[in-house]
C-alpha cells in the first residue's frame, strides 16, 4: 500500500472495525476514562535521552539507554511525504496529541 493509501486507511479506521487499527492517540495510554493524566511524567521520543536522564534519575537508575535497530536514514525529511490531504487526516485523526504535546508539522 502507497503511503496515500495508509493514511487513509487509518482515516476511517477505529477499534471497532474488522481490520482494527492500532494507531490511537498517545495520550490515550496515560488518561483514565474521565480524561485526568494518570502519571507524573510523560517521555517524549523526540527528547528521548533527555527524557531517560529525568526518568533514571527519579528512579536511581545508572544505565545508559540502549540504541538498538538504528535507522540507516531517509532520503527525505518526513514532511515530503505529506499533501495537503494526507497532512490534514493527521491532524484530524491526532488532534488530541499535537494539542496535548504542541507538536507542530516540519519540526
Amino acid at each position: 500500500m502507497t503511503f496515500e493509501e495508509f493514511v487513509a486507511w487509518i482515516k476511517y479506521s477505529s477499534s471497532t472495525c474488522v481490520n482494527s487499527i492500532p494507531h490511537v492517540n498517545q495520550l490515550d495510554w496515560f488518561v483514565d476514562p474521565h480524561g485526568n493524566v494518570l502519571v507524573d511524567f510523560i517521555g517524549r521520543f523526540e527528547t528521548i535521552q533527555n527524557d531517560w536522564t529525568t526518568i533514571s534519575k527519579r528512579l536511581g537508575l545508572t544505565q545508559e539507554l540502549p540504541h538498538e535497530n538504528k535507522n540507516l536514514g531517509r532520503s527525505k525529511h518526513y514532511t515530503e511525504y505529506y499533501s495537503e490531504v494526507t497532512k490534514e487526516i493527521i491532524k484530524d485523526k491526532f488532534r488530541v496529541d499535537i494539542e496535548y504535546f504542541g507538536y507542530e508539522f516540519g519540526n
